[in-house]
């Protein structure tokens, strides 16, 4: 079951991947070409949205839970069922919410997303 942080979620798309080795590159006025460092392997940026379909009082208790994992180091399990150790959540973005439509018309449910911003530290 996917899941940030041990919190579960009926969603969580995108994959922090692993990590490559960063890069920065200059240039200096007059001569040709480019300069570059390599700064090892610390290039592991991504991006995550989770998602969770409930009532809203229980997605908004899940907002919460998410919400205090900003700053931690976590485990995430994505849609795919591929488990990521050691991910760093540097931002939590702002809660969205919006009834969740079934057939028939029926809004009793919410759905709760949230875009996280973070990167992976080994």
């Amino acid at each position: 079951m996917p899941s940030i942080g041990g919190v579960s979620c009926d969603r969580v798309s995108g994959d922090p991947g692993v990590i490559k080795e960063a890069v920065v590159t200059w240039k200096v006025l007059g001569l040709d070409g480019i300069g570059s460092f390599k700064l090892g392997k610390n290039d592991s940026d991504f991006q995550l949205l989770g998602v969770k379909y409930d009532s809203e009082a229980n997605v908004l208790a899940w907002v919460t839970q998410i919400e205090n994992l900003q700053g931690s180091v976590v485990t995430v399990v994505n849609d795919r069922g591929v488990t990521t150790n050691n991910v760093l959540l540097e931002l939590v973005g702002q809660a969205s919410l919006k009834p969740a439509y079934l057939p028939g018309g029926d809004s009793t449910r919410t759905r709760g997303q949230m875009l996280i911003r973070g990167k992976k530290t080994s």
